[in-house]
């Protein structure tokens, strides 16, 4: 969700398949765009999450793709990282992203 606050009004929040179909059926992004950015969004994506994931985790982008297989073998050292980090992570972006976007606010404060 902070994602959405962060970068949706720049990129028209295509972080979801259902939205980049919904904003094509509108008319807000034609389907003959997906096509030129869609590979390269995906591969780019992906290919991050590997070079700063593999070394701390085995690049495991998906929580219950690591929550699995630690029930199955029962370890769940450094489980936590993916059940609460994510948790963390959009409630902090929300908080940023307020501070960031309230100048009047903040000017009010100081």
């Amino acid at each position: 969700m902070a994602m959405i606050y962060a970068v949706g009004h720049v990129s028209g929040v295509h972080f979801n398949p259902a939205v980049t179909v919904t904003l094509s059926l509108l008319g807000l992004c034609p389907f003959k765009e997906i096509k030129k950015h869609g590979g390269i969004a995906v591969g780019m994506t992906i290919m991050l999450n590997v070079f700063v994931g593999g070394p701390i985790s085995g690049a495991s982008m998906n929580p219950t793709r690591s929550l699995g297989p630690a029930i199955v073998k029962w370890r769940f050292k450094g489980i936590w990282a993916y059940i609460f980090g994510p948790i963390i992570g959009a409630v902090t972006g929300g908080f940023v992203y307020k501070l960031l976007t309230s100048t009047e606010n903040l000017l009010a404060r100081l």
